[in-house]
């Protein structure tokens, strides 16, 4: 659909442009990063979704990308590979990066800087980006195609206007991460002292085959996956959680469930509830009486099993595999404390995940309302 400005707009100033005509890519090279006194790469797994901020970057000394790309603070790298990830970030220090990264900058006096990292992670822009992707297995668009999106502009005084808002929001975004990140850092403390130094005194070493046993879910098309509804309402779980709904229970109890294969394998979930599991994870069947099936999906967790996937072709966790790991076995008492730790630790993530998803809706909202990014522009 055409964007049209309303009367209202036009008078104020706004303007439709494209974003080619405001913003240029950078393509400036090198192949000597490290002589040139680079020390950063970024890849795609560098850029989080949805977030302004790179909060990772990988070591040019340490890992010898082949990158040749330069960055400079200031700029934004955009991922052009599968852009429904809505991976795009703003530099806050100079280094090479991805040929899957666009890097670009703003060009034109007509646009405050600062303002056009929020374009970019607006909705309407990476709708746009999609849009234009080509390529069935990695799609990915191009600089020329990104150059054609449209967007009402409004004047510069507006603009500052909504840059200050838009501020605010990012600084309760930030401060809302970090907290989500001190908070995984916690577990990682938790599950040293109370998973390892602990069970010096309170567990034994038993074998996982031992402890439980596995076995694999039913193929999806032994299951018709359905919206959910009042007669579809059993969750069909894969490694990665909820695929969608049937009306058949595959499992009537509790379990835990593993992920087995692709890229969520070694993922472990813990279900209350009836459901049917597919072929691409594994299931508890039997579990020994003198373990809580809770306590079992947080030592499975702690142990990150997505490390003992083969190493060649499709990533896989096998049964066997599993089964000769090692885990440590307290009395049941100190178990009931170990989930009690970790659920009060749980809750307490989900809350700020939950504030920082708020957050990201309200930026979209002012974003869209703020700059007509979705139409609706005053």
């Amino acid at each position: 659909m055409a964007i049209q400005l309303s009367e209202k707009q036009i008078q104020a100033g706004w303007q439709i442009v494209k974003f080619g005509d405001i913003v240029r890519e950078v393509k400036q090279t090198t192949k000597t990063g490290l002589e040139d006194g680079l020390e950063f790469y970024v890849g795609l797994e560098h850029l989080d979704p949805q977030s302004l901020r790179i909060q990772r970057k990988g070591v040019i000394g340490d890992d010898n990308p082949s990158f040749t790309r330069l960055f400079k603070p200031g700029q934004i790298l955009f991922g052009k590979r599968r852009c429904y990830q809505k991976k795009a970030a703003v530099a806050d220090f100079e280094g090479i990066c991805s040929s899957d990264i666009i890097v670009m900058e703003a060009s034109s006096g007509k646009i405050v800087p600062e303002l056009l990292p929020f374009i970019v992670q607006s909705d309407m822009f990476f709708d746009w980006a999609e849009r234009t992707s080509s390529g069935s297995l990695s799609p990915r668009t191009k600089w020329k195609a990104l150059a054609e999106f449209e967007f009402p502009l409004p004047p510069l005084a507006r603009q500052k206007e909504v840059l200050e808002v838009l501020e605010k929001v990012e600084k309760n975004i930030s401060i809302a991460n970090e907290s989500l990140s001190k908070a995984e850092l916690i577990w990682e403390v938790l599950k040293k002292d109370l998973l390892i130094e602990n069970f010096k005194n309170n567990g034994i070493k038993k074998k996982c085959s031992d402890v439980f046993k596995l076995t694999s879910g039913k193929s999806k098309t032994k299951v018709q996956l359905k919206e959910f509804s009042e007669f579809n309402n059993i969750p069909v779980y894969g490694g990665n959680g909820v695929n969608g709904y049937t009306d058949t229970p595959l499992i009537k109890k509790s379990v835990v469930i593993i992920g087995r294969v692709g890229e969520y394998c070694g993922n472990v979930q813990l279900v209350k509830n009836f459901c049917w599991v597919t072929d691409n994870a594994l299931y508890t069947v039997k579990v020994s009486s003198d373990v809580d099936l809770r306590y079992l999906a947080v030592i499975l967790k702690s142990m990150n099993l997505n490390q003992y996937k083969s190493r060649s072709g499709q990533p896989l966790v096998t049964q066997g595999v599993i089964g000769d790991l090692e885990i440590l076995i307290p009395e049941k008492e100190f178990q009931k404390k170990i989930i009690y730790i970790y659920e009060t630790w749980k809750s307490a993530v989900n809350n700020l995940r939950v504030k920082t998803e708020n957050l990201l809706s309200i930026r979209q909202k002012a974003i869209s309302q703020g700059l007509g990014l979705l139409g609706g522009a005053e």
